[in-house]
């Protein structure tokens, strides 16, 4: 009775009940505890199996020694239950029925579940894919994701949330806190959210919590796509006319011609090799490889001016820069070192700083072919290596404004009506 009593002190409630819609076929049914703190609940099950008629009213009804030891069982868990709560009490952590109820499963291994250490034990798994999965830019990448949601906990003074805790209210905040704090665009705060439901999916995989409280939530994407920033015909020949002293900066100016004569992306300029190169029937060249980031693959036509750059880097002299460690052919720098170079040449040429990055190039490949020429979106979708021809069509079809003069220039809804 008194521990009745204690319990009922601690917690909202604590709660023996038996499952009659659950009654297997022998005609048992299972026992569970219900846990109730601010409201809520959070079911745990005993693992105990007896007739109906032998318990009543939260208690096992005893006259055999098996169900004198289910009863002893149940006192246990209620006293462990108390101790999880006090433990929490003890070191000012916020009290909930699904925290409870993951140190209790855990076996107050507490670090079990916390976000920091699975995030970080995560990290260290992801270091590991490096160079098999992703650049390291990629784990750069996941490293900050993990800084960020850390931060957002300290600003909110949970520092030691638990997995358990991470649902749709805290995701609603940290959005917040991205979008008004940090003026992050919602393209990055969507691949935050998905870094962050992996290492939640990766502690529900390695039994450290129990559900993925936000496997459901999504961002959805902005209907409006801007103006594709690209270079234009002007700005690509002057920068194929620019000669530079610094050897570093020809390495960069030279990768990015490849990338707009290509449409590569960086992480696959990173590794091109020569066995992205084949030669088809009549002769031609063309490079064939499957995308990093989706594993699609992309089929170029490798034109005159990428075939020049290849040729010119084919002897592979580039490599005596022991700041050039990619094991592709093109000496390619890391991507911070490649677009800080890249923002030099820009000034260099008296081109915007804004139409230099390494995914401008993949940009005006697209752009300069789909204005420029009759190839359809499709074969450009194609070249791309896009998994869908409404990616391309949503971010490429845009024609410009000197194409839509030279089409509408002998139009006439005067000569039109008279037919």
């Amino acid at each position: 009775m008194n521990s009745k009593t204690n319990i009922q002190q601690k917690f909202t409630r604590i709660l023996f009940y038996k499952s009659p819609k659950r009654e297997n076929s022998s005609g048992l049914v299972p026992i569970y505890c219900r846990i109730t703190a601010n409201g809520k609940r959070s079911e745990i099950s005993t693992g105990i199996f007896i007739k109906p008629e032998q318990f009543d009213n939260g208690e096992i009804i005893a006259s055999t020694p098996t169900l004198n030891n289910y009863q002893k069982r149940l006192e246990i868990i209620k006293a462990d239950l108390i101790e999880v709560e006090t433990n929490l009490k003890i070191k000012n952590q916020p009290i909930t029925s699904e925290k409870i109820k993951h140190i209790y499963l855990n076996g107050f291994k507490e670090s079990y579940g916390i976000f920091s250490y699975v995030a970080d034990e995560w990290l260290g798994k992801q270091g590991q894919l490096v160079d098999i999965d992703f650049q390291y830019d990629g784990y750069i990448k996941r490293k900050r994701v993990v800084e960020r949601f850390n931060k957002f906990l300290e600003s909110c003074n949970k520092t030691q949330i638990y997995l358990c805790e991470i649902k749709e209210a805290v995701i609603n905040d940290y959005c917040l806190y991205c979008y008004s704090k940090l003026n992050l665009s919602k393209t990055y705060v969507r691949r935050d959210l998905m870094f962050i439901k992996a290492i939640i999916n990766y502690a529900v995989i390695n039994d450290y919590t129990s559900k993925n409280y936000i496997s459901h939530y999504k961002i959805k994407k902005s209907r409006h796509v801007g103006e594709i920033k690209s270079l234009s015909l002007e700005q690509l020949k002057v920068l194929s006319e620019a000669k530079f002293h610094s050897i570093a900066l020809q390495y960069t100016k030279d990768c990015f011609l490849f990338q707009c004569y290509t449409g590569l992306a960086f992480v696959d300029l990173y590794k091109f090799s020569m066995q992205h190169i084949t030669k088809d029937n009549t002769g031609k060249l063309w490079c064939i490889i499957h995308r990093q980031k989706t594993s699609s693959k992309s089929t170029i036509p490798l034109t005159m001016e990428a075939l020049s750059i290849i040729e010119k880097y084919s002897d592979l002299n580039h490599k005596v820069d022991s700041n050039i460690k990619n094991p592709g052919l093109l000496p390619v720098y890391c991507n911070q070192t490649y677009n800080r170079l890249l923002k030099e040449i820009a000034l260099i040429c008296n081109i915007d700083t804004n139409l230099m990055t390494s995914h401008t190039a993949r940009k005006t490949f697209a752009m300069v072919v789909l204005n420029n020429s009759n190839v359809s979106i499709e074969t450009v979708s194609k070249m791309l290596g896009h998994t869908r021809i409404d990616v391309t069509q949503q971010y490429y079809a845009y024609v410009d404004k000197n194409k839509i003069s030279n089409e509408m220039q002998n139009f006439s809804f005067t000569n039109l009506l008279k037919n």
